[in-house]
């Protein structure tokens, strides 16, 4: 009772909080998520951030895309230095949330579905601008979609692209594995070219506060060279097959 009421009040001060489809009142499991809400993007990695935020501040990225929009932690970060965001969830719940704190913010897009189909239309669209992908849409039971949205992203001529929850070989970095498969760089180079060079930290996994999950970034195009002649300094080292 109480939590329809409330919703009914919510929709009556800001509409644009639920322009959303298929969030409706029988969904209420979002007031479940609002106990995941922090104020710290990339699983609380303060050095991650730092070192996105160096990337990004010294290019002209046009859009940035993310899959596994969760709460809203990092889509919060990233609405603040990029010009516009669209980001993508599959959990109802979860992106109500995410919509309750950021839905009025005029250069975000939150998007409910699965972004193995959503990211590569996205990357399709948008395949002439420069762009910032942050893929972290893998906690599912089944295979995660990571597969589908690689093999769109490597198609892109001019990307930075994100992993959180990957496996850094030899340190106590947290990953995912999900239906038996780990997210690792075997993985990825199923997907993903042996010429792109993929970079994990290098910097030790017990100076950090928050999750500690692993994580990894490559880059295709003129952003690559960049990256690669900065990587030792930024804190990242180069990650090879197993």
């Amino acid at each position: 009772m109480f939590s329809t009421i409330f919703e009914s009040l919510l929709r009556r001060i800001y509409p644009r909080l639920f322009a959303l489809q298929r969030i409706h009142s029988q969904d209420v499991v979002w007031i479940r998520s609002i106990r995941h809400v922090e104020n710290v993007p990339f699983n609380g990695d303060s050095r991650r951030t730092s070192i996105m935020e160096t990337m990004i501040g010294k290019h002209s990225f046009q859009l940035g895309i993310e899959s596994g929009t969760w709460v809203g932690n990092t889509t919060q970060w990233l609405v603040k230095h990029l010009p516009r965001v669209i980001s993508i969830e599959y959990d109802k719940g979860l992106l109500g949330v995410a919509n309750l704190r950021l839905g009025l913010i005029e250069h975000l897009e939150l998007r409910y579905g699965p972004s193995e189909d959503i990211l590569p239309m996205l990357i399709n669209q948008h395949r002439d601008k420069c762009l910032f992908v942050y893929l972290d849409a893998h906690d599912r039971q089944t295979e995660p979609p990571l597969g589908k949205e690689l093999a769109a992203i490597s198609k892109h001529q001019n990307i930075l692209v994100a992993i959180d929850d990957f496996r850094i070989p030899g340190t106590p970095f947290g990953f995912g594995t999900y239906a038996g498969v780990a997210l690792d760089v075997a993985y990825l180079r199923r997907y993903v070219p042996n010429d792109i060079v993929v970079y994990g930290p290098s910097y030790p996994c017990d100076e950090l506060t928050g999750k500690k999950r692993g994580w990894v970034v490559f880059a295709i195009g003129p952003i690559a060279a960049d990256l690669h002649s900065n990587a030792k300094q930024l804190g990242l080292m180069v990650l090879h097959q197993q």
